[in-house]
């Protein structure tokens, strides 16, 4: 690879980069389309680039005619990405012009495509031999095909497309938007300098290549800049809706377990049997189940299945509930439902879903003799087994309307009798190590 073409494979390389980068942007959201227009402007910049390299170092005339057409293809559909970028950069949408300009861009590029004739480029019997002497004294040889008809209407018609884009960028201007109007104003005056001079040194009127390269890069670093405003911009609104979003989820999250506090609270004045009963039994089955390494949400799943583990009993009749005496066959039967009542009170409820396993589970035994579904062993959800070896121990050194509160001691020997039996034995154990 020659030395002349360095410069450009370093240029090449940082339009491919600002390319895909503002594409990935786009990607992330779909909405900002001017991060599409640019990235697109961006990579047939780096193809342009890259074409040129091949021109520089091409052997033979052929071989300059393939890179050379291959150039301006790139040129094309740069001019048409860039168009669109510029719409969308300044919110202006005039249809008609840019469907206009958009098809002679794309039309162009066509007719290189396909064209072999010398409407586009004059046959391999004419090429331009250029000698391009650079100011560190080397001397450049490269070929370069001499431009047809077609490609010399081209350079007539990109005038009226420059005063569109100009006028464009000057009117955004003046709608108040001095700061992201400059950098554009300066890449459209840096692109018709590249362009022009590109024109010039193809006639043989100087010699001084690089200029529409260094221009491209110039209007891509001074548009991934202002473009780096704008996401900054939105990278900030975003982080400020993210704070909202979490402060509204905070007060969403204390709102329901306040209704749940408040639910807890009717169940207790519905049945005055429970009466400071889910208050009490919370702390417990927290602490135990804190030594099983649950995350922050399953804890706090436990939490609400504490406060709601009893919510089925509103589903009772209230002789039932309230009974001063023990409980005939048929109303223990009627009891028994209240888990299920739970179930299809809570399950439906999306945000409450994750809090089922102990309003629905903790009247099942460790030996399958529970209900309501007659679960056996670890088939029981771990917060339920957990939660069921608390919700006894409180209830029986509790007043109950037919009986009074057991003591410590025998509450403390049944517990552990019922290892095995009614509880998960390894639950009992840490149970008893926390009563400590």
């Amino acid at each position: 690879m020659k030395t002349i073409s360095i410069p450009v494979v370093i240029l090449a390389g940082i339009s491919f980069y600002a390319g895909f980068y503002h594409l990935i942007v786009y990607m992330r959201t779909r909405e900002d389309k001017k991060q599409l227009s640019f990235a697109l402007t961006c990579i047939a910049v780096g193809f342009y680039d890259v074409f040129a390299v091949g021109v520089y170092n091409a052997n033979s005339v052929a071989q300059a005619a393939f890179w050379q057409r291959s150039q301006v293809i790139a040129m094309m559909l740069s001019g048409a990405a860039f168009l669109w970028f510029i719409a969308d950069y300044t919110s202006q949408r005039p249809k008609k012009a840019l469907i206009l300009f958009t098809a002679y861009f794309l039309l162009s590029a066509f007719v290189h495509v396909v064209d072999r004739s010398d409407l586009t480029w004059l046959s391999l019997d004419h090429p331009s031999i250029k000698n391009i002497s650079l100011p560190n004294g080397f001397t450049v040889t490269y070929y370069e095909m001499s431009p047809g008809l077609f490609t010399d209407i081209q350079s007539f018609f990109s005038i009226p497309i420059y005063i569109f884009l100009m006028f464009m960028g000057i009117r955004y201007f003046r709608a108040g938007n001095q700061r992201a109007a400059a950098p554009l104003l300066i890449s459209l005056t840096l692109f018709w300098i590249g362009v022009f001079n590109d024109s010039l040194v193809s006639s043989g009127v100087y010699q001084f290549i690089y200029v529409v390269e260094y221009s491209f890069m110039a209007i891509i670093l001074l548009m991934a800049i202002s473009l780096a405003h704008d996401i900054a911009s939105v990278t900030d609104s975003l982080r400020e809706s993210v704070k909202t979003i979490e402060t509204q989820s905070n007060e969403l999250a204390m709102a329901y377990d306040a209704t749940l506090q408040g639910w807890a609270k009717a169940l207790e004045l519905y049945d005055q049997e429970t009466e400071g009963h889910s208050r009490r039994v919370v702390d417990m089955t927290l602490r135990i189940a804190q030594t099983f390494n649950l995350c922050r949400d399953e804890l706090v799943a436990v939490h609400r299945g504490v406060l709601l583990h009893d919510i089925g009993k509103m589903a009772i009749p209230s002789d039932i509930l309230q009974k001063p005496g023990p409980l005939s066959e048929d109303e223990w039967e009627v009891m028994r439902q209240h888990p299920n009542h739970a179930y299809e009170l809570l399950q439906p409820i999306t945000y409450l879903q994750s809090a089922l396993d102990i309003p629905y589970c903790h009247h099942e035994r460790w030996d399958g003799k529970g209900y309501p579904r007659g679960l056996k062993g670890e088939q029981i959800p771990l917060a339920a087994r957990i939660f069921s070896i608390v919700d006894v121990w409180d209830a029986l050194l509790s007043d109950r309307p037919y009986r009074k509160a057991w003591p410590r001691s025998k509450t403390l020997k049944y517990i552990k009798e019922n290892a095995g039996i009614r509880f998960d034995p390894v639950i009992v154990d840490i149970f008893f190590q926390k009563l400590e």
